[in-house]
């Protein structure tokens, strides 16, 4: 997925967490981290976390702050959630770009 993000402001996100055989899944319980590198692989740059915002239909929401997309330009992403009784699973990754203006 890829999201364009404007420097210094609020952006808001949300994810679905599905299982493609079964469909929907209840992540009540779940921890999510969005985690953020300026080049596939590289240094950390900075992390958020997801809010639950429907945990029967598997939806969490990502809020990052204007200090974080201050100086974003192109970014890669992942989002890892570790469920209850310590399972990591990865449940996105891709790119976002940042409009300077």
């Amino acid at each position: 997925m890829e999201h364009e993000i404007f420097r210094g402001d609020t952006a808001n996100f949300r994810l679905e967490v599905k299982d493609r055989p079964k469909g929907k899944v209840n992540i009540s319980g779940w921890v999510f981290v969005l985690s953020a590198a300026r080049r596939r692989g590289g240094e950390i740059s900075f992390t958020a976390n997801g809010i639950i915002d429907d945990a029967v239909n598997g939806v969490v929401k990502f809020e990052l702050t204007p200090a974080q997309t201050a100086n974003l330009g192109k970014f890669f992403y992942d989002v890892q959630a570790t469920a209850p009784g310590g399972k990591v699973y990865t449940i996105d990754t891709g790119k976002s770009r940042s409009s300077r203006t």
